[in-house]
């Protein structure tokens, strides 16, 4: 903790932390007194469907209700999630959605749960198809202004030659919804899907290891983040074959009334 701190900022950006005498000559355009609070980093929520009695996908007058609701549970921006519809009917969707201006938390991006996936869960089968380019592009022009963020399975047929598209500019796809196994994940990992995000089970250990084998460097540790809130901090072993020495497992429910964490270890 670091008292009697200052911090300037600029377009958004942090320019400078430092005590409060330090930057008493900065002219600012204006100035906010924390008085005895804390200053804290915001959480980024990348993958949530609705909050209290709103849904998402119940349109933009819940979407306006989350923006709302989130601040108060120190989330500052987020990736509001869509669950995939019918051909035509889900670009008209996220239009729709994506003329909200937010008067709380910071939209990012909308966030696809498909419709590029193979283990489609709760979700509505029929709402999938194949590897549309003509599709994707229309699902990207319509969430403009905002960044369109795919949720995608690296063993879904055709996925490779939509890849590309959807990580233009740097949008990150996630890998999930998915048995593939670790050649398949290898494969979409060298498309573009640079963000892992497993799930744990017996069907999702091949695309860990792929995500180990393309992302680590030996000695390093590295952190991969479910998006239902699964945190795992991988801690390798450089003297074995195995990538994995221990396994810290913390379940996280951040957003929401019962807000709680709790942890096992396993080792």
């Amino acid at each position: 903790l670091l008292a009697g701190h200052s911090v300037l900022c600029q377009d958004g950006k942090i320019l400078r932390v430092g005590r409060a005498e330090e930057l008493s000559d900065v002219q600012a355009d204006s100035v906010v007194d924390a008085e005895d609070r804390y200053l804290a980093p915001g959480f980024i929520d990348m993958h949530i469907h609705g909050t209290h009695e709103f849904l998402i996908d119940k349109g933009v007058d819940e979407l306006a209700a989350i923006c709302r609701l989130l601040p108060q549970y120190g989330v500052t921006s987020f990736l509001p999630t869509v669950c995939p519809r019918r051909a035509g009917e889900d670009a008209e969707f996220i239009q729709s959605l994506s003329k909200i201006e937010s008067k709380g938390t910071q939209i990012l991006g909308f966030h696809h749960e498909g419709p590029f996936l193979t283990m489609t869960g709760a979700l509505p089968k029929e709402a999938l198809g194949d590897a549309d380019p003509d599709r994707l592009r229309a699902l990207m022009e319509a969430t403009s202004p905002y960044r369109a963020v795919f949720s995608i399975s690296p063993d879904f047929e055709g996925i490779l030659g939509l890849l590309p598209i959807m990580t233009e500019g740097g949008c990150p796809a996630f890998i999930t919804h998915t048995a593939a196994t670790s050649e398949q994940t290898v494969a979409a990992i060298d498309a573009g899907a640079f963000v892992e995000m497993p799930g744990i089970g017996p069907r999702r250990v091949a695309h860990v290891a792929a995500y180990l084998g393309r992302r680590k460097r030996a000695g390093e540790q590295l952190s991969v983040v479910d998006q239902h809130g699964l945190n795992l901090l991988l801690v390798p072993q450089p003297t074995t074959k195995s990538p994995i020495a221990g396994i810290i497992v913390a379940k996280h429910l951040a957003v929401g009334p019962r807000s709680h964490m709790n942890a096992d270890r396993k080792s």
